[in-house]
């Protein structure tokens, strides 16, 4: 009997992704679909390279937008010093060249006070007055004199050529007061002041808008506000070192280091994302803060895309997995009989495909059949056949596991599929099955005594004889011997 059909059936996935075991215990040679392990190639890598883009790229755009953000801070807080600085040098530029007149540094106050009077507004100033060298000072606009030698801005401004005071309060508003030294013959006559409203850079800091939503303050080295959304913290003169439940570290590094800072500051129990500008000029600090919950809101949205997208893309895999799982399962049912648990008629064929072209090795085909089996169905019921059944092909699996496959290919007749195995060992290990079914007969209390026929045909190395011919040949010897065997009894 031959199971052999010329038409070779397409491969199934399956069979690309198991592999054949049938094959791998004799490291045989099998020509694969190129078509499906390229498939399979391109799935798993693009749900690799895909899950990598998605974990990599997002991480990396979150980190592009921290990124973003910061230097955001950074590039205001330094437009901010910029314009600062601008703004407070040329209040110097035209205080110093007011010094370059006689009229000044001749110190005579009557022609101080006319050249000066009414001239404040006129350059920006509040008010502009000159301080000698022995403290006194003359507000000619408000026609006042003034006693500032117990006042430490007394010895700030002799000390310094150029001075910026800290801010403080008069009746028109808070103040801060740049200074320039008046020289004659290089020697110190006194000091040119022009006092400066607040107000005019709290004006500068509302041209200004964070990237985030937060707060933006102007500071002093004591940490007093000068610049604040809350203008009573400024009138009050608060500190933020002083404020409840706050961690103001970062702020005392800035000024301690004279340097720039971007970190984390706790304020009034709230955690701020900080950026801080230190003001060399004016010894004062731009702090920037954004609410971390809102900073994090956003991050983690990010966070929750990449996770979202990648969970996506998992699912996906153990989908594909699972109708893997699902092939091999199929494979399983086709590949293996049912009853005997051996290779089935698929399996076997799917052997001899791919043996075909195999020309550099001998393959021996053996064909086996139950004596009688037809009458212990009869008389002992299909239950017994069964077992017999499954005590023949665990004896065949037995004797052959080293040397061949053992498939099943229908009823009671079984093939095995041997690679480079001699022909004595083929005939000696059918002989052995023979003799292990007697043994069986006794220790598994079989009804009837059990026995087999087989046959056998082998293509020696470099035929190219075709394998169907072969298991024609092999059946047909398997006929013979049981022919000769039932002479053999009627004798």
């Amino acid at each position: 009997m031959c199971f052999y059909e010329n038409v070779r059936r397409e491969r199934p996935l399956w069979f690309v992704l198991l592999g054949d075991k049938l094959m791998k215990r004799y490291k045989i040679k099998r020509s694969l679909r190129k078509q499906d392990s390229i498939i399979l190639f391109v799935l798993i890598s693009l749900f690799t390279i895909l899950t990598l883009v998605v974990a990599i790229g997002t991480r990396g755009y979150k980190d592009k937008q921290i990124n973003l953000i910061c230097n955001s801070m950074s590039i205001l807080g330094n437009n901010q010093k910029d314009q600062f600085q601008q703004f407070i040098n040329n209040k110097i530029t035209i205080l110093e060249g007011l010094t370059q007149y006689p009229e000044i540094y001749e110190m005579n106050r009557q022609e101080q006070e006319s050249f000066l009077k009414g001239k404040a507004e006129k350059f920006g100033f509040n008010h502009i007055f000159v301080v000698g060298n022995e403290g006194i000072g003359f507000y000619f606009d408000e026609n006042t004199i003034a006693d500032h030698r117990e006042e430490p801005f007394y010895y700030d401004i002799m000390e310094h050529d150029t001075f910026i005071t800290e801010p403080f309060i008069m009746e028109d508003g808070i103040i801060t007061t740049v200074s320039v030294s008046i020289y004659r013959d290089n020697k110190k006559q006194g000091v040119l002041c022009g006092a400066v409203l607040l107000d005019e850079i709290a004006n500068m800091f509302a041209e200004y808008e964070l990237v985030m939503e937060g707060k933006m303050f102007l500071i002093n080295r004591r940490g007093h506000y000068l610049v604040a959304d809350d203008e009573t913290k400024v009138t009050n003169q608060v500190s933020i070192f002083q404020e409840k439940n706050s961690d103001t570290t970062l702020i005392k590094e800035a000024f301690a280091d004279k340097k720039d800072k971007l970190g984390n500051m706790v304020l009034n129990g709230r955690k701020w994302k900080t950026h801080i500008t230190y003001l060399p000029g004016f010894d004062w600090s731009i702090v920037q803060c954004i609410d971390s919950k809102m900073f994090s809101k956003d991050m983690n949205y990010y966070d929750l895309w990449r996770n979202g997208s990648v969970t996506i893309i998992l699912l996906i895999i153990l989908c594909v997995i699972r109708i893997i799982l699902h092939w091999h399962r199929s494979a399983a049912k086709i590949n293996i009989d049912t009853l005997t648990k051996c290779n089935s008629r698929v399996a076997m064929q799917e052997l001899i495909e791919d043996l075909e072209q195999e020309y550099d090795k001998s393959i021996t085909i053996v064909f086996f059949d139950l004596n009688k089996f037809k009458q212990v169905n009869d008389v002992y019921g299909h239950d017994e056949g069964d077992r017999i059944l499954c005590t023949f092909s665990a004896v065949l699996m037995d004797t052959y596991k080293d040397y061949a496959q053992i498939g099943r290919i229908g009823g009671d007749e079984f093939v095995a599929i041997a690679v480079d195995v001699e022909e004595e060992k083929i005939i000696q290990l059918a002989m052995q099955v023979n003799q292990k079914l007697q043994e069986k007969e006794e220790e598994l209390k079989l009804p009837c005594e059990v026995s087999t026929s087989y046959g056998y045909a082998s293509r020696k190395k470099g035929s190219k004889y075709m394998l169907s011919e072969i298991m024609k040949l092999a059946d047909e010897s398997m006929y013979r011997y049981k022919e000769e065997m039932h002479k053999q009894i009627k004798m």
